[in-house]
């Protein structure tokens, strides 16, 4: 079972390949730069750190705008 928390999430404990510029990321930056809202990235925790379920472009963009934190869906396995 897993339990789910919406956090801000700082981008230094973010694991996975990181994308750097590719379109897709550059489309999200200036959408984030013009003050749209994207849906929250989201991230399985694994310890200390955040494996990337869905959201990797998301992720680059805010690299792209120097962001710090990002907005997550964090999923979380919760032993019954």
């Amino acid at each position: 079972m897993n339990a789910i928390t919406q956090e801000l999430v700082a981008l230094s404990d973010i694991t996975g390949p990181p994308l750097q510029g590719d379109q897709r990321s550059k489309l999200f930056a200036q959408l984030m730069r013009d003050g749209i809202t994207l849906d929250p990235v989201h991230l399985t925790r694994d310890g200390e750190l955040f494996e990337v379920q869905d959201g990797r472009h998301r992720i680059a963009a805010a690299r792209l705008l120097g962001l710090t934190h990002i907005s997550a869906l964090v999923y979380t396995r919760v032993n019954p």
